[in-house]
């Protein structure tokens, strides 16, 4: 059966909600491996989904699973209420790890869910940069350029 879509109740975010302290580096951990048994089970414990780890950047669960291109978990936690506009401490987002991460898919489910959301959540996440001034855009296209000398370097 075809995986649930990410609801537009789920995608409505504001701006970045206000961080939530609490979550453990084990769980942010899990969710960069794709681990969702140990993300739901945190759920499960009274975990909140928005929650930041204080001991990586202010990373929430899916800027973990963004770093890891596991676009199951990141449509779970989409469909739980993640925010979409969140933002590491150097202003690193969701969108910009999964366009490092090369998961195109993944990208696609992020950017439909913020779609049905109001207009001042796709700008908050398309136009985010980074304290440096990096922009998702930037970050795609840095990431595919090197992909593709690599690749080219290999296979010339």
């Amino acid at each position: 059966s075809a995986p649930a879509p990410v609801s537009a109740a789920a995608a409505e975010q504001k701006a970045a909600p206000p961080p939530e302290a609490g979550l453990p580096k084990a769980v942010l951990d899990a969710a960069r491996r794709g681990e969702g048994r140990e993300v739901v089970a945190w759920f499960q414990q009274g975990g909140q989904v928005n929650a930041r780890c204080a001991e990586f950047h202010s990373f929430t669960l899916l800027m973990g699973a963004a770093a890891g291109g596991h676009t199951q978990l990141v449509r779970l936690l989409l469909q739980k209420g993640a925010s979409a506009a969140c933002a590491s401490e150097a202003g690193v987002t969701p969108l910009m790890l999964l366009a490092m991460s090369g998961n195109l898919p993944a990208v696609k489910l992020l950017l439909e869910a913020v779609a049905d959301g109001p207009p001042e959540l796709m700008a908050a996440v398309v136009d985010a940069t980074t304290e440096n001034g990096t922009a998702a855009l930037h970050t795609a296209a840095r990431h595919f350029c090197c992909a593709y000398r690599t690749a080219s370097f290999f296979f010339t």
